[in-house]
Formats: structure tokens, C-alpha cells, sequence
């Protein structure tokens, strides 16, 4: 919204007859300015909690308040993450009763008489679920002599890329090795 200015002056005869007026009225004619979003961010989130970042680019000014929703990748809404944000420009979203999937996050802005735009956030994945892990070598409870080579051999398998697995060995004295 932005604020515009009338200004009169009486004149007679080209005469000034009155003091310079000026008034601010508000132009409510354009939706606001659609917000940012900062985060979340293209990527896997794998935890519960996963901050909401977004920015205005315009001042408060005529602005009432940010709500929040979930949206599928094609930016179609699925549920609401927080209505009435107020003119908060964060929140920590707990994702616990979400299903894994690709989302994107929608800020809807709407101003003091009830114009909305949206901002989306980029598209993310929600992959809550453990990896499984299938250890096919050495067997349990298998015994080994000092010195000697242990071949392990895993098979790590998750709905989304692995960049990396760790393991550990603990040893009889439970010393830890890697």
C-alpha cells in the first residue's frame, strides 16, 4: 500500500488567499508486495523442527498480517503451518505429523483491506524416515584372531541419495577403532 499525498491551496486571482495544505490518504489499489522466502531452502530435512525465513521487500506500512502454509510442488496448497503469523517475518515449523514428501512452504501477505499475494519458498524434501541398514559381513558374533583383516560389507538403502556412511568398531578391551 502505498501512502500518497493531496496538497491544496486557495489562490484568488492568482493570489494566495490560504495556508499550503497537505494530507497522507492511502492508495489501497495494489496488493502488497509478495515476500521472499529465504527458508527452507532446496534440500533434505531429516529433523522435526525446520525454520520459516522470509523478507518484504516494501515497508510495513499498510500490512495486517503473514500466514504460513504448506504447498506440493506444483505450489497447490495442502494445509495451513500457521495462520496469523502476524507481521512476524520467521517461524519454527514442528513437522512431526507431515509424511515424507516434496513440499514447498507458501507466505501469504495480506494487507489492511484484505488483498493477498503469495511467496514460495524453494522446493524441499521432508525425509524423516531412518535409512536401513543391512550389515551382510561379518555375521554376528563372529570371532577374529589379532592381526587379522575383517571385511564388513553394508548395504545402506533410503528414499533419497546417501552421501556417506560411518560405522564404528568397539573392541573386547571397548576400545573404539574406525
Amino acid at each position: 500500500i502505498d501512502n500518497d499525498y493531496v496538497c491544496v491551496m486557495a489562490q484568488v486571482n492568482g493570489i494566495n488567499e490560504s495556508k499550503y495544505y497537505c494530507s497522507a490518504y492511502e492508495n489501497t489499489d495494489l496488493p502488497p508486495t509478495p515476500v521472499t522466502v529465504i527458508s527452507p531452502t532446496t534440500g533434505y530435512y531429516n529433523y522435526t523442527n525446520i525454520l520459516i525465513n522470509y523478507t518484504n521487500s516494501s515497508d510495513s506500512f499498510g500490512l495486517n498480517y503473514y500466514n504460513i502454509s504448506l504447498c506440493d510442488i506444483n505450489q497447490n496448497f495442502l494445509s495451513v503451518i500457521k495462520g496469523n503469523n502476524s507481521l512476524n517475518n520467521t517461524y519454527t515449523w514442528n513437522s512431526t505429523n507431515i509424511t515424507d514428501g516434496n513440499y514447498s512452504v507458501c507466505v501469504y501477505t495480506y494487507d489492511i483491506v484484505n488483498q493477498v499475494t503469495a511467496g514460495y519458498s524453494n522446493i524441499f524434501a521432508l525425509d524423516k524416515t531412518k535409512p536401513g541398514i543391512v550389515i551382510s559381513s561379518p555375521n554376528n558374533n563372529t570371532h577374529y584372531m589379532n592381526n587379522s583383516n575383517v571385511q564388513i560389507l553394508a548395504t545402506c538403502t533410503d528414499a533419497n541419495p546417501i552421501s556417506s556412511a560411518l560405522f564404528n568398531i568397539t573392541l573386547p578391551d571397548s576400545s573404539v577403532s574406525f
